[in-house]
């Protein structure tokens, strides 16, 4: 399946596709499961100091998931090293998947809600009307009042949408509906690779 993602010469998210692709049964590699949120992490850093604490998490979380790999051996499926966590009462290596799972999700709601609000024409100067909608879904009651604090703080100095737009751009020449259509293309492919995750692990988490 062919997809378009952005911006094609900095990040190669084809790994997604063949995530996705898995059928029933088949076993989800650790590494590559790795691999897709390292490529993502620059992604969410072109929205500036909005995502900080979400890129922050996922770093975390990645180490842990690394670390506990390495440690385990013998595990090299995702879904394995989860029960193999369950069975050694290791809970920091499952709430690393959920963490990583929630901050996926408040990104890929972000560019749902970014993509709804172009269409219907209420697209502002600032995603961080949206970015914080996103945030209050998916993140807030799972963080401490600090925690919220910071985001709010973060939030404050996002950069405009259309710099954010800007930055997207495969080549100076492309369109900003090029660039929405790539994004619209992500989006999906997030949103698809999400649900493949939550049913594969069988997570019941927002």
């Amino acid at each position: 399946m062919e997809l378009n993602t952005f911006p094609y010469r900095q990040y190669n998210l084809g790994t997604i596709d063949r995530f996705i692709s898995q059928q029933n049964g088949y076993t989800i590699s650790v590494i590559e499961f790795i691999d897709i949120v390292e490529q993502i992490i620059p992604l969410l850093n072109v929205f500036g100091p909005s995502f900080k604490s979400l890129v922050y998490e996922l770093k975390q979380d990645i180490n842990v998931l690394q670390s506990s790999h390495e440690s385990a051996g013998l595990f090299d499926d995702l879904k394995g090293l989860l029960c193999y966590a369950n069975t050694t009462g290791a809970k920091k290596l499952t709430e690393a998947v959920l963490w990583i799972n929630r901050c996926l999700r408040c990104f890929q709601t972000t560019l749902c809600l970014m993509l709804h609000a172009r269409k219907h024409g209420y697209l502002t100067g600032s995603l961080a009307p949206l970015i914080r909608m996103a945030y209050i879904y998916h993140l807030r009651s799972y963080h401490s009042w600090l925690d919220q604090q910071i985001f709010e703080s973060l939030l404050t100095h996002s950069p405009p949408t259309l710099k954010v737009v800007e930055a997207l751009k495969d080549n100076v020449k492309e369109t900003v509906e090029s660039v929405f259509f790539r994004i619209a293309s992500f989006e999906g492919t997030l949103k698809k690779f999400l649900s493949h995750l939550n049913n594969s692990l069988e997570l019941d988490i927002n």
